[in-house]
């Protein structure tokens, strides 16, 4: 096909997917709509339901609070030590109940609301009944579920309680008549009354589910609530029901289809008014579909707006492609080329317009690609985004040879890697490495480092190149204190405890730059103030230390670090002495004992130099006193004994000579 024609469907497609995605935005404004109209009758109906029943409640304590101290209340509650209500005959007993049941009707007790869906009862400490709003033939059976609630007569402070009873629970059905024959269930509400100060009695009110879920006035809205159990409270379809039922309290809204309907179903707990525990489950639901008949208009609406973008779209594309074609074509050319790995390629820029600038860009995106592909190649293994950003911008330093520059350079090395590698798998040994290898690494880029090698289970890296970092040296020492948190970190990840790391630092002028041939190169440093580092490294083994930096790299690191002179040291193949740092943290992060410990341990040293060895004896004593297990006051308090039994020559200079590497 055609560019002209390739256009022309690309126009048309897009007009087709710009009309389709207005009409899915519109679907989804719409529905979003009527799923937020839904979520806010929710919360509507939960908050008139909470309203409706803390209402019935504040009137049932009223009643109950008022009815208490009738006398006829008192009357009848002091029979509460008898097994029966007797009065003497039969005939004497049946007119003194009917009696004490008409004065307890008497009493205001109408005020409770029994006529709207509602009854009342009194009930000794038993549960029987005493009297009943619906029925004096109720008089002594056992009342709905309120032998629990004479269990709690006895206990001082009284009773309040609430609860769910089904309407064809036995003990209801033996109240008489209930009110308006709800089909549903009752939410009772019970308290003790004690009139002669002993729980001697309760009020009980039932209020039909099906009132109070009727105060919820919502249906004209398309949004029904019911109660679990409620067979005929709510009128909520089976599958909505099911659905509801199958959620947890409070979860958030989900959708369910009832054969062609949608609907949104919530459930939440219905909870006593003096506690949070929950006495019954409502269930909440919306038809979405009245909140979704205005889509109907939509696919129609659309249909008419479509025919004028179509039409701009023919038009622009018989136009663009007459213009397009050839140049398209050069530039369709040079992509395949590029494609191929040709990124020499380029094309003409025959004018000035759109079409000649997207050939000039072309052409400085393949040089681009060009420079970025030799970078790629020769500085693969950084990490570090400057660092290529650097050499974007500097262009002279990816050419081979070096530079003399002052830098820092770092050597790491897990003590104890080699035993724990003897028992395990080598590819237990592998994961273990590898991880250590990508969160230390991680850590030295963050610092501005440069991952130069990996040896075994050691690492090298150096600071300050090739993106210059006046404070090179201070990075080096933090990101050496990074090697023994990531390593505890680990550690604790692994469940082993038996590595260590050991560090060596030095700065100093040393040739850094791009060693190799046109096919293969390393950014690397070398010369004698690298190798001091890595002799450094080792040095540890001897002090019982992790971190050991030159007095050079201590000198340059400043005030971020704190440190402790250790010795000066003659490494091996050197003739010049070398004073020598343990590191011991960030300034101000470095624990009191440690500190206290350093103080020692300088005097100490001072001692041992000045040849009063009985004193450095004491001092580096002191110091393992403070710092229990610190190596370097044991080897040190080591040497000062050798030199109290044997001292050393009297051109002495102070220097330790060390013996490996």
């Amino acid at each position: 096909m055609s560019i002209r024609g390739r256009l022309t469907l690309f126009f048309v497609a897009f007009a087709l997917v710009a009309i389709g995605l207005t009409s899915i935005v519109s679907v989804a404004i719409v529905r979003n709509r009527a799923m937020a109209d839904a979520n806010q009758a929710f919360i509507t109906a939960r908050a008139q339901l909470a309203t409706s029943l803390r209402l019935r409640y504040q009137t049932f304590e009223n009643a109950s609070t008022f009815s208490s101290v009738q006398e006829v209340v008192r009357q009848v509650t002091t029979y509460k030590d008898k097994a029966d209500y007797g009065f003497g005959s039969p005939e004497e007993d049946l007119a003194r109940r009917k009696q004490l049941h008409d004065d307890l009707a008497d009493a205001n007790w109408e005020w409770t609301g029994t006529r709207s869906g509602s009854f009342f009862a009194l009930t000794d400490y038993k549960g029987r009944v005493i009297y009943a709003s619906t029925s004096r033939q109720a008089w002594g059976s056992d009342a709905l579920t309120l032998k629990p609630v004479a269990q709690a007569y006895d206990t001082a402070g009284g009773f309040r309680g609430a609860g769910v009873v089904r309407s064809d629970d036995p003990a209801l059905v033996a109240l008489g008549p209930l009110p308006d024959s709800p089909t549903g269930a009752f939410v009772v509400f019970a308290a003790a009354t004690a009139p002669s100060g002993v729980a001697a009695a309760a009020f009980v009110q039932g209020v039909s589910a099906d009132h109070l879920l009727r105060d919820v006035a919502l249906e004209d809205h398309g949004t029904l609530l019911e109660l679990v159990g409620d067979d005929g409270g709510g009128g909520l379809p089976p599958a909505v029901r099911a659905a509801g039922l199958a959620l947890a309290d409070d979860a958030v809204p989900i959708e369910v289809r009832d054969g062609g309907t949608r609907w949104l179903v919530q459930r939440f707990p219905l909870t006593a008014l003096d506690s949070t525990t929950p006495i019954a489950t409502v269930l909440v639901a919306r038809d979405l579909d009245v909140g979704l008949e205005v889509l109907n208009q939509v696919p129609l609406l659309l249909a008419v707006a479509a025919l004028l973008p179509l039409g701009l779209a023919l038009a622009l594309a018989t136009v663009i492609g007459e213009r397009l074609t050839r140049p398209i074509v050069e530039l369709e050319g040079a992509a395949r080329q590029v494609a191929a790995g040709n990124l020499d390629t380029t094309v003409p820029v025959q004018s000035t317009d759109e079409i000649g600038r997207l050939g000039a860009a072309f052409n400085q995106m393949t040089e681009g690609l060009r420079e970025r592909d030799r970078i790629k190649r020769t500085f693969k293994k950084y990490l570090a985004p400057e660092v290529v950003d650097y050499l974007l911008t500097h262009p002279e330093a990816q050419a081979l040879g070096g530079q003399r520059r002052e830098l820092t350079v770092l050597f790491s090395d897990l003590a104890g890697f080699t035993t724990l590698a003897e028992s395990l798998e080598p590819e237990a040994v592998i994961g273990l490495l590898n991880e250590y290898f990508t969160e230390v690494s991680r850590r030295v880029v963050e610092r501005g480092g440069t991952i130069d090698k990996y040896i075994g289970d050691a690492i090298m890296a150096f600071f300050g190149a090739p993106v210059p970092r006046p404070e090179h040296a201070a990075a080096a020492c933090l990101s050496a204190l990074d090697h023994i948190e990531a390593l505890r970190v680990l550690s604790a990840r692994w469940g082993r405890d038996v590595l260590s790391v050991r560090v060596g630092l030095n700065t100093g002028e040393m040739i850094v730059g791009n060693i190799g041939g046109e096919q293969g190169q390393d950014y690397t440093v070398i010369g004698d103030a690298v190798n001091l580092g890595s002799r450094l490294e080792g040095v540890n083994k001897e002090y019982g230390t992790r971190i050991i930096a030159s007095e050079s790299t201590i000198r340059a690191a400043g005030a971020k670090i704190e440190s402790r002179e250790l010795d000066r040291v003659r490494v091996k193949g050197k003739t010049l002495a070398v004073g020598i740092y343990e590191v011991l943290g960030e300034r101000g992060k470095v624990a009191r004992g440690m500190t206290y410990c350093t103080v020692h341990y300088a005097k100490g040293l001072a001692s041992l130099r000045a040849r009063d060895f009985a004193w450095a004896v004491i001092h580096f004593e002191a110091a393992l006193a403070v710092m229990p297990g610190d190596g370097p006051s044991a080897t040190m308090l080591e040497r000062a004994r050798a030199f109290s039994a044997a001292p050393p020559p009297p051109d002495w200079d102070g220097v330790h000579t060390l013996s490996s590497k």
